[in-house]
């Protein structure tokens, strides 16, 4: 913090310069000072103005709110160490929390893909119950980020897709399998890969 400009000199001499931070005897000076440029104003004493008298009291409100602002009361860190330690205590459990979540989502993705799949093999072609979407092979729903692919609600769509639509449904259900040229052969798989065939 840069240090405290004194106030402009004004009839009275002027304190001397704050420590850094004040310190109780800066923030008396202050203190003193403004006390003295208000007993001029009000003994109407010609050579003292308004603006010595609020350039006495800002200089004096900086002093302190410099000497607050910089000392935390010796009690404080000992208040707040328990607070920190439950912090810490928490923010472990949340850790193990998220651990376990994490666990049972990627123990989901099998049970997900066969409930989908046996409501799928049920629907028919999906014309009159809609497809339900099934999870690519690391879990992730084809329809939301990053994917943002079209919903498979029926077989009608899967045989409209685009070539990069079909290539990226491929790709999510077959990981790390070569992708067939045509986009005949990688619509069956798609389908396959759903219980649509």
């Amino acid at each position: 913090m840069p240090p405290l400009a004194l106030p402009n000199q004004g009839p009275l001499p002027l304190p001397a310069p704050p420590s850094e931070p004040p310190t109780d005897d800066d923030y008396f000076n202050a203190f003193d000072y403004r006390r003295l440029i208000e007993q001029g104003k009000l003994s109407r004493d010609a050579r003292v103005t308004s603006t010595h008298l609020v350039e006495a009291r800002l200089y004096e409100e900086k002093v302190l709110v410099a000497r607050s602002a910089d000392v935390a009361p010796p009690w404080l860190a000992g208040a707040l160490q328990p607070l920190f330690d439950t912090n810490a205590r928490i923010e472990a459990r949340l850790g193990r929390m998220e651990a376990r979540l994490d666990r049972m989502e990627a123990r989901l993705g099998p049970i997900q893909r066969v409930g989908a799949k046996a409501h799928n093999v049920q629907c028919g072609k999906g014309d009159f119950i809609q497809l339900e979407e099934m999870p690519f092979h690391d879990n992730s729903l084809p329809t939301k980020a990053p994917h943002n692919l079209p919903l498979l609600s029926s077989v009608a769509v899967i045989d409209t897709l685009s070539q990069a639509h079909a290539r990226s449904y491929f790709e999510g259900y077959y990981p790390n399998v070569d992708v067939p040229r045509g986009i005949d052969a990688r619509r069956l798989a798609i389908k396959k890969a759903i219980g649509q065939l």
